[in-house]
């Protein structure tokens, strides 16, 4: 007769939560009595880590993980993950008591954590493909095909939880990033103007960031956006600034304000980034002011037609500057020096 029937009445059930209720009773009172009132509690710590070990090797053997791919290797792996969770959490209620005797020694939780990093993931090359396979996911979602990201966040929580995240896969997979950028970049900036690479950064940092808050660790995402700056902007400042027919003197000559308040956010994003800026705007106002005299220089009826002239210009950049770049104090001053200098 099986133990638990298929169908229970009331009657029945209750009888068997009482089996159930007692058994429980009897193992905890057991471990209370051998571990703490007898003070053997080294004794039951070591054989229970033993015994989730054996437990863990014996499981890992019987696992097909050769025969799963993608996302089912990760689904396969968070199964097993949640059910060794559960049963390490229902251990250490039942052992709690060891705690007072135990001193000094990690906790029953915490080395059945332990003891999943050392046997499975450490073992078969799991860990490796664990990451392979989270780092080939997110690629593919950023070069636009749909991805789990449930099983990627229960991946990266994984790792979390079990305190290998930042050495086991945000190291490698800021690394992938940088590499993933720094080809990206250079490939657009190959086939697009300034504008629509601006857009695209812009695009691009959205995406990152909402992917650092879907499954990644919180503190990834700085230094996710820092590695973005870098490559996106950082390593091709002045290509961007000086693209002909789309940089900035070519926002400033069509009155762009759009592409410069864009330009403006981005570069303030990085090191010196409006300084350079600055910079040019200053160039640019200085060419324009020189092309204007050498304009009116033989045709200006009189003084006052040139003096118009010039401060036409420096309306229209006074404007540019106000409205792109919120009236900033450093671009205005260069301005000011080249408007003094000329």
């Amino acid at each position: 007769m099986p133990l638990f029937p298929a169908v229970m009445t009331r009657p029945v059930a209750e009888e068997k939560w009482k089996l159930v209720k007692k058994a429980f009773e009897n193992l905890y009172s057991t471990v209370y009595q051998i571990g703490v009132l007898n003070k053997h509690g080294d004794l039951v710590y070591d054989d229970l880590i033993e015994l989730i070990r054996a437990y863990l090797q014996e499981s890992r053997a019987m696992w097909n993980v050769r025969d799963c791919d993608g996302s089912s290797f990760l689904e396969m792996i968070q199964i097993r993950w949640k059910d060794h969770t559960v049963a390490t959490a229902m251990i250490r209620d039942l052992t709690m008591y060891l705690k007072r005797v135990n001193h000094g020694r990690t906790g029953v939780y915490e080395a059945g954590l332990r003891a999943f990093h050392e046997e499975i993931l450490l073992n078969e090359g799991i860990l490796e493909r664990l990451r392979s396979i989270l780092l080939t996911m997110i690629e593919a979602e950023r070069r636009g095909d749909a991805t789990d990201r449930t099983v990627i966040s229960s991946a990266t929580k994984m790792l979390r939880d079990l305190s290998v995240y930042r050495s086991e896969f945000e190291v490698h997979f800021i690394r992938a990033t940088s590499q993933f950028y720094h080809e990206e970049s250079r490939q657009h900036l190959q086939d697009h103007n300034a504008s629509i690479y601006l857009r695209m950064v812009q695009k691009i940092i959205v995406e990152e960031s909402l992917r650092a808050e879907r499954y990644l660790d919180p503190t990834t995402k700085e230094i996710l956006l820092d590695v973005l700056d870098d490559e996106l902007l950082s390593a091709h400042k002045t290509t961007i600034l000086e693209m002909e027919g789309s940089g900035i003197a070519a926002m400033l000559g069509g009155k762009k304000t759009e592409d410069l308040k864009l330009l403006y956010a981005l570069f303030g994003r990085i090191e010196d980034g409006v300084k350079l800026m600055a910079e040019h705007v200053s160039r640019y106002v200085r060419s324009q002011g020189a092309e204007a005299v050498n304009a009116l220089g033989e045709t200006a009826e009189t003084p006052s037609h040139f003096v118009n002239t010039i401060s036409k210009l420096k309306q229209v950049v006074d404007d540019l500057v106000r409205e792109a770049f919120d009236s900033d104090e450093l671009v205005k001053s260069r301005i000011g020096a080249t408007s003094s200098t000329s």
